[in-house]
């Protein structure tokens, strides 16, 4: 295994649990460092790197730049221009998986793990956020349309309170028209 003070920005790894990922930011905290990564199939996470983690180094930001490392920097760049935010998963859910049983003996439960799941909570309110922003940037639409859609998001986000039990900081939170 590779000394884990030579990684760098840019830089590819193997993570055993996210699978590939590049890293974008690294953290020198005590005792091990944080990275912030972009990974393939899991996006962005903030991980504490540990060596049993990290599999091995797949190509270094030094080696030299192709296609492929352009289409990743164009998407990095996309993404910290649109409004996506850095969001964690509570602490107690990490690792964890939901189970949805089906009404019928003769159909198996489907397994899916908590970070995948909140993935995709976090993509839709980040999702609704731009829609949000077009709306209210839109010159089309009256003041009045745009407070009947602005009602719309906000009742949207309401409906979604009940996963803010998943979020690690309160701030990240889902609020409707009560919040």
């Amino acid at each position: 295994m590779e000394d884990l003070r030579s990684f760098r920005a840019g830089d590819t790894f193997e993570h055993s649990v996210f699978g590939k990922g590049r890293i974008v930011k690294i953290l020198e905290t005590d005792p091990q460092p944080k990275w912030f990564v972009d990974f393939e199939n899991e996006g962005k996470k903030a991980i504490t790197v540990t060596e049993d983690k990290i599999v091995g180094k797949i190509k270094s930001a030094s080696e030299g730049f192709n296609y492929e490392d352009l289409k990743d920097a164009i998407r990095e760049v996309l993404n910290e221009e649109l409004p996506v935010s850095e969001v964690e998963l509570g602490d107690r859910w990490t690792g964890g998986k939901m189970v949805f049983y089906p009404n019928q003996d003769d159909l198996q439960p489907k397994e899916v793990p908590i970070e995948a799941f909140f993935h995709k909570i976090v993509m839709i309110r980040d999702r609704i956020r731009v829609m949000e922003q077009k709306i209210n940037s839109n010159g089309k639409l009256t003041d009045e349309e745009k407070v009947e859609f602005q009602q719309y998001i906000t009742r949207i986000y309401g409906t979604l309170t009940t996963f803010n039990v998943l979020f690690k900081s309160r701030d990240d939170w889902f609020t409707g028209q009560k919040g």
